[in-house]
């Protein structure tokens, strides 16, 4: 995974400023260090665009590709998954929603997270 570009940002903030009411958690592969930075990445860009972010933290559990939205019932997405899949391919970068098993708590407030491998 690279680091987003500078028009990839601008894009998430003008789409994401203006539903700050929302949580993610972001966990990345464990397995392999450049993911380090992409989830940095996109945890201070949504921290940026008022959103509360839990992590990044690193997991063992990470073994595909990519980017994924995890959600509680991929037939049903929260809103804050669909704003994010939806921000995310706008700006040109590849995502999809995933089971998010238990990368989310029942005890806290977080509908979704962003697996990043």
């Amino acid at each position: 995974m690279s680091s987003l570009k500078k028009v990839q940002r601008a894009g998430i903030l003008k789409r994401l400023r203006q539903n700050k009411k929302y949580w993610a958690s972001i966990f990345y592969s464990g397995n392999r260090i450049e993911d380090v930075a992409y989830a940095q990445d996109f945890a201070s860009v949504l921290q940026e665009a008022g959103w509360r972010v839990s992590g990044p933290e690193a997991s063992e559990r990470i073994f595909a590709d990519g980017l994924r939205i995890g959600v509680r019932d991929p037939r049903d997405p929260c809103p804050s998954a669909r704003l994010l899949l939806d921000t995310f391919i706008a700006v040109g970068i590849g995502a999809s929603t995933a089971p998010a098993g238990d990368f989310l708590s029942t005890s806290v407030p977080i509908h979704c997270c962003l697996l990043v491998g």
